[in-house]
Formats: C-alpha cells, structure tokens, sequence
C-alpha cells in the first residue's frame, strides 16, 4: 500500500523526513496530521519547531503540536500510533458500554410482575 509521497507504509525506515534539521530550528520537513474527528494521516510541510509549536508552510501563524482537534507528529508511525491508542480507547469505552447495557437488559428481562395477596 502507498501513501503519501511513494512511501509504504510497511518500509521499515517511512522516508517522509528527508530534510529536518529541528528542533528549535528552521528547513523543511514532512510532518504528519492527525484529526480527533476523521482517523486519517495527512502529510504537511513545516518550517520550523519550538518545543511546543509547529510552523506549517503557507500558515502565518504556528499551531500547538498538540491539540484539540488537531495533532502534529514528526513520524507517520508517531501519528498512527497515536490514533491506534485513541481508536483502542473508544473500543474500550464501548465495550464497557455494552457490559453496562447487557447487565441493564438482564435486570429488565428478570423483572416479575408484583404478586397480589387476596386478604
């Protein structure tokens, strides 16, 4: 399977980081977006790093490495690391769900109805 420039995503190096000389610097680099909404990898072009802040090429403004709804990884391996963990959270949470919704259930079918006493 290839993505983004040619590179597979099973190459054991990801070429996708030709030039970085970061951090805290300047000269292009290939970094990789992840969104909290879409479990997509888009690749990006950056101009410099600080410790927590990206300039992307074309932008005026820097983005937080980390946010929101948006996150910034200098690997692509780092950022579908990344939404494998969140993906294997939400699996987790529903599966919690789905206990909670069986025991719910259960409770409901075992209900009887009163028993009325003719005195």
């Amino acid at each position: 399977m290839l993505i983004g420039y040619g590179a597979s995503v099973n190459s054991p190096t990801n070429c996708f980081n030709p030039v970085q000389n970061f951090p805290y610097g300047g000269t292009l680099a290939t970094w990789f977006k992840t969104t909290s909404l879409n479990p997509k990898i888009e690749a990006i072009e950056v101009s410099g790093e600080t410790e927590r802040f990206i300039t992307i090429v074309g932008e005026t403004r820097k983005s937080a490495k980390r946010g929101e709804y948006w996150n910034f990884f200098p690997t692509w391996d780092a950022a579908h690391s990344y939404l494998m963990d969140m993906a294997g959270g939400k699996v987790k949470a529903a599966r919690r769900q789905l206990e909670l919704a069986n025991a719910t259930f259960g409770n409901i079918k075992g209900m009887k109805p009163p028993t009325q006493s003719c005195s």
